[in-house]
């Protein structure tokens, strides 16, 4: 039987105490060292030990990735993959692919118990196009929150997100029930338009 931690740490009392050399033999070095390696082994063959090292292995496991954009969505939406789109092709297939996405937009609400699951970092795939989409919820109790896309996505001209085309940032925002327009601000202007030491400036 395994002996309990005070007993352990009885015996290590006595061995570190102990003045004279012939006073700790190697029978009670030896058992103290032999009851400490008992100890340990039924401590890790505790079930609750096991299950945590089973939960903390899944956690790693879940959460290790190869490169940036693997790192975890709240939400996946594979559009393509639907059974109503999936076998459809060319112009057919893209304008689908196109009002599903639309359709997932205008169906955030911001209402409790409806869509939390949408609020965050949600990954929307468009026939091969990536694009995320960041639902925030700002008062659940009046409905308000703000929509981000980023991506490869921009505004037709009958006010619908279309992917595939040149990459922006899109916002609107939802109050009273009713969406906003869409607005944009076009990622090659981020990229392509030097900022200068003025407006660095104006920025500390």
């Amino acid at each position: 039987m395994a002996k309990s931690f005070e007993e352990l740490t009885s015996t290590a009392e006595t061995i570190r105490t102990n003045v004279l050399p012939e006073s700790n033999t190697a029978g009670l070095v030896g058992q103290f060292l032999k009851d400490m390696v008992e100890k340990l082994q039924k401590v890790l063959q505790v079930d609750e030990l096991a299950e945590l090292k089973k939960r903390v292995d899944a956690y790693i496991q879940a959460n290790s990735h190869t490169n940036a954009y693997a790192e975890d969505f709240l939400y996946v939406e594979d559009f393509a993959h639907r059974a109503s789109i999936k076998d459809l092709v060319g112009t057919q297939r893209h304008a689908a692919v196109e009002k599903a996405l639309n359709t997932w937009l205008d169906g955030i609400t911001f209402t409790a118990g409806s869509d939390e699951m949408y609020m965050g970092r949600c990954k929307l795939i468009c026939d091969g196009v990536n694009v995320e989409c960041y639902n925030y919820v700002c008062s659940w109790a009046d409905n308000i929150g703000i929509q981000q896309i980023m991506g490869a996505a921009a505004v037709g001209t009958n006010g619908k997100v279309n992917y595939g085309s040149e990459h922006n940032i899109l916002f609107r925002t939802r109050e009273k029930g009713t969406w906003g327009a869409w607005a944009s601000y076009a990622l090659r202007d981020m990229v392509n338009t030097p900022i200068t030491d003025e407006e660095i400036n104006k920025l500390f």
